[in-house]
């Protein structure tokens, strides 16, 4: 996608900054509950071990406070990101249909009416999700998790009628500038690729792999593959551009087997990593 493109869909949402905002704030307010309700079990762990009896309305209280407080920002942080994505989706299909409009006749002669009905219902929907979901971002217990997703190139996969004026880019490229935000600017502990690229291409040597992948970048923690239904018993463990470590990991397909990765943290800093993989 060209720079030009981009900077028109993301022009889109700019419109909704103060419901992106708002958002955030949301989702800031949900994370501070998740991390108060760790801090209010230890607390209450202590609270039985002294044997004291003063604080049970205090404790109880605050357990409702909190629950409260994580609905309330897990409500708000969805609903206004949901308005900013079906705010883009209203904004693009006016904007379409309008041009739509403006076309000469020889236009819908030359193209299908199925054809342009999907753009104006399918594909403003699939933009507005590129404008408003590239990353995302979770906090869990304190640690900010970013993760992001690739595809595989679809031609030769499936028919250009399918794909249309989809355009394949450089997933290397896409990966370390998407990992380069996550870990820059929203400043995430563990950054998690999920790909479809497939996990490796012995055959072919210059088809991008998960492991050329893993290899090329430098911020990248673990990347979640697909695609070529590879069965690992734990993951491989690769060094990226940094000379740091990359896990790459798939555990097959057919929802026969499901993959466990267990990371642990140090003051915000990943130590280490366990892996299982199971049955279904």
């Amino acid at each position: 996608m060209k720079q030009s493109s981009l900077k028109r869909i993301f022009s889109y949402t700019l419109k909704f900054k103060w419901s992106f905002f708002i958002s955030v704030l949301g989702f800031i307010a949900f994370a501070a509950a998740d991390i108060a309700a760790v801090d209010w079990i230890r607390r209450v762990i202590s609270y039985i071990d002294s044997g004291d009896n003063s604080l049970n309305t205090l404790l109880s209280l605050a357990l409702i406070f909190i629950a409260i407080g994580r609905g309330i920002g897990f409500f708000v942080g969805n609903y206004f990101m949901s308005r900013v994505g079906f705010g883009i989706v209203h904004d693009l299909r006016a904007d379409l249909f309008q041009k739509l409009h403006d076309l000469p006749k020889s236009y819908f002669d030359a193209n299908q009416s199925g054809q342009l009905i999907n753009r104006i219902t399918f594909t403003t929907t699939q933009v507005s999700a590129a404008a408003s979901s590239a990353v995302k971002t979770f906090v869990k217990e304190g640690i900010k998790i970013g993760v992001f997703g690739l595809g595989i190139e679809l031609d030769g996969l499936v028919t250009k009628e399918a794909y249309k004026e989809t355009k394949y880019l450089n997933p290397i490229a896409i990966a370390q500038d998407m990992s380069r935000v996550l870990k820059t600017e929203q400043k995430c502990d563990l950054i998690i690729c999920l790909s479809h690229l497939g996990y490796d291409y012995k055959n072919s040597p210059s088809k991008i792999s998960d492991l050329k992948l893993a290899k090329a970048t430098q911020d990248i923690d673990l990347i979640i593959g697909g695609h070529t239904h590879t069965f690992l018993d734990e993951p491989t463990i690769e060094t990226n551009a940094a000379g740091k470590k990359v896990l790459v990991n798939q555990v097959g397909c057919y929802g026969l087997y499901v993959g466990k990765i267990d990371f642990y943290f140090e003051a915000k800093t990943l130590m280490i990593s366990e892996s299982d993989m199971l049955t279904v």
